[in-house]
């Protein structure tokens, strides 16, 4: 989450994911670390125009995915 990707006067968003709760999650320059339930929140702060985040999730067994997103700040 958030489901949606448009937002007006949000100076910053919580960007919600799941994953397995033993694995990691880069964003930017930063490590994070899901809960026992395998849930991650970042707070993203956005500035006017097109805001992009990428996730890099690394599993315990080495495997990486990335995901990108979009979010617009009109």
């Amino acid at each position: 989450s958030p489901d949606k990707t448009i937002f007006r006067n949000t100076p910053k968003i919580t960007v919600v994911g799941k994953t397995d709760n033993e694995a990691s999650v880069k964003i930017f320059d930063d490590t994070y670390f899901p809960d026992e339930e395998g849930v991650f929140r970042y707070e993203f702060p956005l500035k006017k125009g097109t805001n992009r985040v990428t996730f890099e999730v690394t599993g315990a067994n080495g495997k990486k995915t990335t995901i990108t997103q979009e979010y617009i700040l009109e």
